[in-house]
């Protein structure tokens, strides 16, 4: 028998996600006020006849699993109104100065690791869109203007800045593409770091610099491979390669996958044994080897590095 009882708080979700991200993107603030309220009416009403609902019988108590399916619908529904209400409220300064189409100074995080990228011929100046990649932007200045933003932008630029660090670019801001994941796109004119990466991130940088110095004197197909199959860098990789492997089904290759942690794992543990550590120790480093968040950090925070660490089904 089919167990339904989850699908009116699912349909509350699909429904409010649907209408707060597209039609009702305005109403996300009063639509948060008025499930708010219902949630606290329904739990007040549960906690109400809670107590009296075994000594008046079953007419008391009737209705009480409809008024709970509506205050987990309403939860729900919640949930979903509230972050799209913080997640729209922070993206709407980019968004309104990217449909006037104003030149703009961004200072954020630099959030995926800059990708070599071309235009077309006579697209843009030149020099300009030469790497491609996402700022999370916490302030914007335009027109003598300054605020508070909380959005992605995709940023085009001719210089490629340190994956974790804190920059500042400007640039013309421009709407995002249908369909894409950040609010805006900007064409930098100019890129300054103001902070660098943490220790870690330079240390895996660095590393990533090296195996990209010691690939270099290969071949263009080599130069592309080599660090993608070993640490999911593909920004070397020829776009005419990349396209063949699509075709053929062989994308895997230069993503991060269970193999990398695989490999890291045993020769962390061959190491720990010819050390003789201690087995606490050894369990501890193999635990910190093996955790997402430290093979996240060795690449960009791209879905094949969550997918690759979780087990599969």
């Amino acid at each position: 028998m089919t167990d339904l009882r989850m699908a009116p708080a699912a349909l509350a979700v699909w429904i409010a996600a649907w209408l707060l991200t597209g039609p009702g993107a305005g109403w996300t603030g009063p639509a948060a006020w008025v499930t708010a309220v219902l949630v606290a009416a329904a739990c007040l009403h549960l906690l109400l006849t809670a107590g009296r609902t075994r000594g008046a019988g079953r007419t008391l108590g009737a209705g009480r699993p409809t008024v709970a399916h509506t205050a987990l619908a309403a939860a729900c529904a919640l949930a979903v109104t509230v972050s799209a209400h913080v997640q729209l409220a922070g993206r709407a300064p980019l968004g309104d100065l990217a449909e006037q189409r104003v030149t703009a100074t961004l200072t954020g995080l630099v959030v995926s690791q800059p990708e070599p990228f071309s235009f077309a011929p006579g697209s843009f100046a030149p020099g300009a869109g030469q790497h491609r990649w996402v700022l999370a932007a916490r302030g914007v200045e335009a027109r003598g203007v300054g605020s508070a933003a909380r959005a992605h932008v995709q940023v085009l630029s001719s210089t490629a800045p340190r994956y974790g660090a804190t920059v500042t670019v400007s640039g013309a801001l421009r709407p995002a593409e249908p369909g894409a994941a950040e609010t805006a796109r900007l064409t930098a004119y100019s890129t300054s770091e103001i902070r660098a990466p943490p220790a870690g991130l330079r240390v895996l940088d660095t590393h990533r610099t090296a195996l990209l110095d010691v690939t270099d004197p290969l071949s263009a197909q080599g130069r592309g491979l080599v660090p993608g199959a070993a640490i999911g860098d593909t920004t070397r990789l020829p776009d005419d390669l990349a396209e063949e492997m699509r075709t053929a089904g062989l994308s895997h290759v230069t993503a991060v996958s269970g193999g990398h942690f695989a490999v890291v794992v045993a020769v962390l543990t061959l190491l720990c044994s010819l050390a003789r550590l201690p087995r606490p120790v050894r369990v501890a480093l193999v635990a910190l080897a093996s955790s997402p968040s430290w093979r996240s950090s060795d690449r960009s925070p791209q879905c094949s590095v969550p997918r690759s660490w979780r087990p599969s089904p």
